[in-house]
């Protein structure tokens, strides 16, 4: 690390000029290095390292854990990208403990469901899932590759259940839509590099196979799988196929919790005396991508009851929403209203700026006020 920042931690040395008598003139007096502070806890940093070795101790106790020997944990600050802890602890053959905090940064793993929370976005973003739908879960049957299923039959699934019970059908489906089929046993997908590529490029949006940025050096990606193949390509959609770094995976989990990728830095300042000369400073490499998301506003005391906000206040709270949303996205999403919308009050509603939409209820069930509210939306 002192490699990275030698420019600041390097001192220098007194230069003198020797005379012809031999005597010394001094032309540059010494200047001392700089002082480096890190941003890890150390108290995080032991804790987290104590964690790791109860729980390899602990896995050991169990069956078919002969190859697990690593594990690692990091922490840190997902706003500012700072690290808190970065450790990796390896249970060695003779119950001694290695430290192998090193591997973060340059070995890599399969990370199997975890990765869903970025591909699903790879349905939203190509319009291949209707948000809140529900499928039946089942089981996937290409032609010459195996069936494949969740882990368990987890019944109707929408794209949100499909997250929270880990569906494997569900991504399977994004991945064949994302091919122009639709799903029929024993059939082939014809996958092509360019699927391959739209899956990876939202990976990468999240941090995932590709360098963090990290104030490390040797700091390597995981390995992109070459082959391309039908059955790899839903491989790929559940994270069973590209390998990613612990600390990409860390950066993949700050980017979900902030929609923006932050780089990731164990300096916390660089400092002269009392003086700070460098400090570290949110940087965002790229935004996560936001397409079609819309966001609902429905005051629950307004579903149904026939009340509806003042405009001034629904107009208040569209603006609250929009300047959070830009504030923490840079962009701007659809927003609609609902809550007692129906043909009396539309014209009104429609003239709120801000609002793209309406949630209608009950009078939606009515054939005449329908064509009334869009015939008040189209003046």
């Amino acid at each position: 690390m002192e490699n990275v920042y030698e420019d600041y931690l390097r001192g220098k040395k007194a230069k003198y000029k020797v005379g012809s008598d031999y005597t010394l003139t001094l032309l540059e007096e010494e200047q001392k290095g700089n002082d480096l502070i890190l941003s890890i806890d150390i108290d995080m940093q032991i804790k987290t390292e104590e964690i790791l070795k109860d729980k390899l101790i602990l896995a050991k106790k169990y069956g078919n854990t002969e190859y697990f020997k690593d594990s690692y944990a990091l922490v840190s600050d997902p706003l500012t990208g700072s690290i808190k802890a970065i450790s990796g602890i390896r249970l060695n053959d003779d119950n001694t403990f290695s430290d192998i905090s090193l591997n973060n940064i340059n070995k890599s793993y399969t990370i199997g469901s975890a990765v869903k929370g970025a591909t699903i976005a790879v349905g939203y973003k190509y319009k291949l899932i209707e948000p809140g739908k529900y499928i039946n879960d089942s089981c996937v049957k290409l032609l010459f590759v195996p069936q494949k299923c969740s882990f368990k039959k987890l019944g109707k699934v929408n794209d949100l259940t499909a997250l929270s019970n880990s569906s494997n059908y569900y991504q399977y489906m994004i991945a064949i839509k994302l091919t122009g089929n639709t799903y029929t046993p024993n059939m082939k997908l014809n996958a092509t590099k360019e699927h391959f590529k739209k899956y990876r490029e939202m990976l990468s949006s999240f941090g995932l196979g590709v360098k963090t940025g990290i104030d490390l050096p040797n700091e390597q990606t995981g390995i992109m799988g070459k082959t391309i193949a039908d059955d790899l390509l839903l491989n790929l959609s559940i994270g069973q196929y590209d390998t990613y770094t612990p600390i990409e995976v860390l950066q993949y989990i700050n980017s979900v919790a902030t929609g923006k990728r932050i780089k990731l830095s164990l300096m916390q300042e660089i400092k002269n005396g009392e003086e700070t000369l460098l400090e570290n400073k949110s940087e965002v490499l790229n935004n996560v991508e936001l397409k079609n998301i819309m966001i609902a506003y429905e005051p629950v005391w307004a579903i149904g009851t026939g009340k509806v906000p003042e405009v001034s206040e629904i107009n208040e709270n569209i603006s609250f929403i929009n300047d959070i949303i830009y504030e923490k996205y840079e962009t701007k999403l659809d927003i609609l209203y609902g809550g007692s919308v129906n043909d009396e009050n539309i014209e009104e509603l429609s003239s709120i700026k801000g609002l793209t939409g309406f949630l209608v209820g009950g009078s939606s069930l009515d054939v005449n006020k329908v064509k009334n509210m869009i015939l008040e939306m189209e003046k």
